[in-house]
């Protein structure tokens, strides 16, 4: 069938994220969808107006629109050129097309509007060569660590997309689903990625996606799904996938195909990513993740806290095992509070990990003694406390144990700390004198100056906090007034406190 299409030639994108220079239409058959899929990726839109969000009444119907944004790679053939040209070709679904030809490395699709209607249409993207797509972006802001903000992640770097300069743009990730999908489009469903075999990035934060299929995608970087709706995954062969972020998502489950059968798990699925660096899974619900044996050398940063339901790990094809943190030989950053996924003594002995945030995980025995690498240890919410060894923990800044119960607590060997949190934990007299007395003995002038103001004022959120809640059930005792001339000591080179 013939279709007017927009043909941007021989015009080049030279400036990140230019459409055109100049361009000229002209008439071109575009194929029939006649079933086969071939090169196209197709993305499922929403095009009611609603944004992919229950209207509230009164809210005024938005237009619907569709404009991902693409990168491309160096050229292999030309090392002149900044990458391989590419024709872009979108198919929209409303019977208009787009094709341009780009030789930037990034290129972001002009606004296509869309009537607004009751049922979704369907997109359909293609890249020739196939081998020079190598981001697929649909929402971007670099949510929670990414663009290798940690500079411990090898993953490509990727154009904000809506940009900041948008008319609601803003900084990190400080976004929201409305101007999101207001600006990029509202994506249900994305199908066929499989078709570019260089594909480094695929990108959806805050979209409405339900399943992303990602298998095959040997050269899948990261996925940035930041605050989207993906409740299920496939990362079967993605081999160099370094990142995997469905940050806030309530991912809950995993599938493969094993000759030709679809196998579900309530797992995060990643065995066959053995150089993985970062997992981020905040707020989602599996009940385990699942690694390559070879990520135990490889993990950095692991997330998943408030995970109510993962209690063990699993590597490779094996049975379930407890995490146990020397398994793990770059594991510098263990985030899961609010996952019960430690049993109730934890070692922490592999002289690499420097943050273990395990609050709320009922750990009885910590044993980081020489661990001077370890710098922030959370264990607030654990109840009875009864072996906390950090002799030895030198580097340590930050120790949260609010709500515990201590039997003692010696923090001599931790010079450096200057963020202490023990809100209700019941302390005597004697300990909290004892406190005031290690911390004056450090000499140390305070700078606190990243404080915000409510932090310097509200006794509950001062970095050091010796107090009590109202009506607390363990309430700290006040300091004796020897404790209260090591307090105006403290105070007098900065030090925020506050004691009952």
């Amino acid at each position: 069938m013939s279709r007017r299409l927009l043909f941007l030639g021989s015009a080049l994108c030279a400036a990140f994220f230019c459409v055109s220079c100049a361009n000229e239409t002209e008439t071109v058959t575009v194929p029939a969808d006649n079933g086969d899929v071939g090169g196209w990726v197709s993305f499922t839109i929403d095009v009611t107006g609603t944004l992919g969000i229950t209207p509230t009444a009164g809210t005024a119907v938005s237009e619907s629109v569709f404009r991902p944004a693409l990168q491309f790679a160096p050229s292999p053939d030309a090392p002149e050129l900044a990458v391989t040209p590419a024709t872009v070709t979108i198919e929209y679904g409303d019977g208009s097309a787009l094709r341009v030809t780009v030789s930037a490395s990034s290129w972001q699709a002009p606004v296509h509007r869309y009537a607004v209607s009751s049922a979704p249409v369907t997109a359909r993207l293609r890249v020739e060569p196939s081998t020079a797509l190598t981001v697929i972006n649909t929402g971007f802001r670099a949510g929670d660590g990414g663009n290798d903000q940690s500079g411990k992640t090898d993953v490509p770097f990727i154009a904000y997309l809506p940009p900041l300069e948008a008319p609601f743009g803003d900084s990190g990730d400080a976004l929201d689903a409305r101007t999101v999908r207001a600006y990029v489009g509202t994506v249900l469903a994305v199908d066929n990625l499989q078709a570019y075999p260089n594909l480094h990035a695929f990108c959806c934060e805050w979209q409405p996606l339900r399943e992303l299929d990602l298998s095959g995608l040997a050269s899948l970087r990261t996925l940035e799904a930041f605050y989207s709706e993906i409740k299920k995954t496939n990362f079967q062969g993605c081999a160099a996938l370094r990142r995997c972020c469905l940050e806030s998502t309530g991912a809950y489950a995993s599938w493969r195909v094993e000759g030709g059968v679809r196998i579900e798990s309530e797992e995060l699925d990643l065995r066959d990513s053995p150089l993985l660096q970062d997992i981020r899974g905040t707020n989602d619900d599996h009940v385990r993740v699942r690694l390559s044996s070879a990520a135990k050398g490889s993990l950095w940063h692991f997330c998943k806290m408030n995970n109510g339901r993962m209690r063990d790990i699993a590597f490779d094809d094996g049975g379930a095992e407890s995490f146990d943190l020397s398994d793990f030989t770059a594991l510098t950053q263990c985030w899961v509070s609010g996952t019960p996924l430690f049993g109730e003594s934890v070692l922490i002995g592999n002289g690499v990990t420097e943050s273990l945030w395990a609050g709320g995980c009922g750990i009885r025995e910590i044993r980081a003694a020489g661990q001077g690498q370890l710098t922030e240890l959370d264990l607030s919410f654990s109840g009875a406390i009864d072996l906390l060894d950090i002799g030895g923990c030198a580097g340590l800044t930050r120790l949260n144990l609010a709500n515990d119960q201590l039997a003692g607590l010696a923090i001599g060997d931790s010079a450096r700390l200057v963020c202490l949190n023990l809100t209700d934990c019941g302390l005597s007299q004697d300990l909290v004198d004892s406190l005031l007395v290690t911390l004056d003995s450090f000499l140390t002038v305070a700078d606190y100056s990243w404080l915000s103001e409510e932090e310097r004022t509200d006794p509950l959120k001062m970095p050091v906090c010796l107090a009590s809640t109202a009506n607390a059930g363990r309430p700290n005792a006040p300091p004796s007034s020897a404790g209260l001339a090591h307090l105006a000591s403290l105070r007098s080179r900065g030090w925020v406190i506050s004691t009952n």
